[in-house]
């Protein structure tokens, strides 16, 4: 089986084996504008090319070796086999891009397949009924198709007016009560700044970012709003499925980071960072999962990206770059010193802390809280025994950190509770370390969900 090198943004992956890379386009974490080569410095191709060939084309000695042994009609070209779930005479294939989703009837992939099968040479009259017939098939399904075709954009014509329709009489309701809140939001504004605070805003970057923050989050748009809803629903549905195929507290360990990572990007979309800025951190972290070898190195990977996310929120509401650069600055240190990928993940986990800090204080959490979370993790960690039991103490204290930014984002304080309470029972009823870990994350994510869902 040939593997291939993978280019995104300029960047060289690789290599990864076909199975690697069928297994994650079928997830969609190959993205569109991804180009493939199997020498790394060779001329890249297109993800769409390489569907075409799909992943793994038979070569001109293996195709003729195969015809002398073969008997019966020739093999079927194996692009046909990327066209729905029956093969041949399947339907829309899951490997075909949406690109070519819109083509011409003679440019369909089921038209292309029924050419490439009719100029087959045939043995006998037997091979050439067998051609005529898979030939039939394939244009049947490339009719269908295009009946299909036309019959959707007849319908999104239809919506399309209906939509401008709606779309004007939703406008006419709207405008005089966004004229009203835009006169309400002047008046709150004029009074934030009188009596001297609009001298101490200007002289000060960090309020500035932080109540621009805040003026985001409540104007946010119902569009956005909706967006990100799907967002935590999708990656809740993920982690529930992830957790069924779970074969150890490893995995469940790894299920439950990438989900972390997840609701902290849409927590970072929430205070202010771009959608793009968000999906390339997100991005980044499930390419280099391609080659992550045990669930230990995944959670490593997300770990990093949750570090990443923290840092741009914290950031975007005013926290210092020095600050965050200072964070950076001591995980690279530690993981340098790192021996073994458990002291690589105790660093990054220590370093969320530190950013998670720098985040909820810079969204008006108190810093004596703060300060607080992090003195008792070090005191904590001084009876730790094992890098498990100081990667557990740290997990703790990234939940606990995010509950302190739970009234700046106006959670309700019975909800902190129940989360912190389920987490301190399943604590309680883990037999391992490993456990308590599962446990202490479960938490985390929970309490970054009641952060996004106050918002929402």
């Amino acid at each position: 089986m040939r593997s291939w090198f993978l280019k995104r943004d300029g960047k060289v992956s690789g290599p990864f084996p076909e199975s690697k890379l069928r297994a994650s386009m079928k997830s969609g974490k190959i993205h569109a504008e991804d180009s493939f080569c199997l020498e790394k410095n060779g001329s890249y191709i297109s993800r769409s090319e390489l569907i075409k060939m799909c992943l793994s084309p038979p070569t001109t000695s293996d195709s003729n070796a195969g015809a002398a042994k073969a008997v019966g009609p020739p093999p079927l070209p194996s692009c046909a086999e990327t066209e729905g779930h029956g093969g041949l005479f399947g339907g829309d294939s899951a490997f075909v891009p949406a690109e070519q989703a819109e083509l011409p009837i003679r440019q369909f992939p089921s038209v292309q397949a029924a050419t490439h099968v009719l100029q087959q040479p045939a043995l006998n009259d037997s091979q050439q009924l067998h051609q005529v017939d898979s030939a039939g098939g394939l244009l049947s399904n490339a009719a269908r198709q295009l009946t299909e075709k036309e019959d959707r954009e007849n319908r999104e014509a239809v919506d399309q007016k209906k939509f401008a329709i709606v779309a004007v009489c939703v406008a006419a309701l709207l405008i005089p009560v966004l004229v009203f809140f835009a006169v309400q939001a002047s008046s709150h504004l004029g009074e934030l700044f009188s009596g001297g605070e609009a001298s101490v805003a200007s002289s000060n970057s960090s309020s500035a970012k932080a109540l621009k923050s805040k003026l985001r989050r409540k104007l946010m748009s119902s569009e956005k709003k909706s967006t990100l809803q799907r967002e935590l629903q999708a990656l809740q549905t993920e982690l529930v499925t992830s957790e069924l195929s779970a074969k150890s507290a490893f995995h469940q360990q790894a299920a439950r980071s990438r989900a972390a990572m997840r609701a902290v990007a849409v927590l970072a979309q929430i205070v202010g960072v771009s959608s793009s800025e968000t999906e390339g951190v997100v991005s980044t972290a499930e390419l280099n999962e391609i080659s992550a070898e045990t669930a230990l190195q995944q959670v490593a990977i997300y770990l990093r990206a949750q570090v990443d996310l923290l840092r741009l929120a914290a950031e975007e509401q005013g926290a210092s770059k020095s600050d965050t650069a200072t964070v950076n600055g001591q995980l690279a240190t530690a993981e340098i010193s790192a021996s073994n990928i458990n002291q690589q993940n105790a660093a990054r986990l220590e370093a969320a802390v530190s950013m998670a800090k720098l985040f909820v204080e810079s969204a008006g959490g108190k810093v004596a809280d703060t300060s607080q979370v992090v003195s008792s993790m070090v005191t904590q960690e001084i009876g730790a025994s094992t890098v498990y039991q100081q990667i557990a103490v740290r997990q703790d204290a990234y939940m606990k950190m995010m509950e302190v930014a739970g009234p700046a984002f106006a959670v309700d304080s019975s909800k902190l509770g129940s989360v912190r309470s389920d987490a301190a029972l399943d604590d309680v009823r883990a037999s391992t370390v490993q456990q308590q870990i599962v446990a202490r994350m479960s938490g985390t994510k929970d309490m970054i969900l009641l952060l996004c869902e106050s918002q929402l």
